[in-house]
C-alpha cells in the first residue's frame, strides 16, 4: 500500500464554504429502547425535508420517504458516536430502529427544510 496515493482530494480553488438558508427546523435528542422499531423524528412544520444530522451511541437503521430497508448507521467504537449527514430532499418523516436487542440507543437528530 502506497500512504502517499489520494483517493480523495479538494483542489485549492473548490468552494470551501456554502451558506444556505431552511424555513423550518426539528432537532432534539431521544432514546430508542432495544428493538425499538419504526420510530417517527419529529418533522414539525416542515413539509419538505432537505437536510438530515444524527449522531447516535448505538446501532440504527434509518428510512427514508417510505423505504422498506432503510440504511444502516454503524455501531462506532466505543467512547464516540455514529454520525449521519445527509443533503437530499425527502418529503415523509424518518424512520429509525434500533438494531440491538439489549441496548438502548442514546441519539440527537438535526432535520432542516421548508415549511
Amino acid at each position: 500500500v502506497n500512504e502517499r496515493q489520494c483517493h480523495f482530494a479538494r483542489p485549492d480553488s473548490t468552494l470551501s464554504e456554502v451558506i444556505e438558508t431552511f424555513d423550518v427546523e426539528s432537532s432534539g435528542q431521544i432514546e430508542l429502547a432495544a428493538s425499538e422499531a419504526n420510530y417517527a423524528l419529529p418533522f414539525a412544520k416542515i413539509t419538505k425535508g432537505k437536510l438530515l444530522y444524527l449522531e447516535t451511541t448505538g446501532d440504527l437503521t434509518v428510512k427514508l420517504d417510505g423505504e422498506a430497508t432503510g440504511h444502516k448507521l454503524g455501531a462506532p467504537a466505543s467512547g464516540t458516536k455514529a454520525k449521519l449527514f445527509l443533503r437530499s430532499e425527502f418529503t415523509a418523516t424518518p424512520l429509525l430502529t434500533n438494531n440491538s436487542a439489549s441496548v438502548v440507543a442514546t441519539m440527537s437528530f438535526f432535520i432542516a427544510g421548508d415549511a
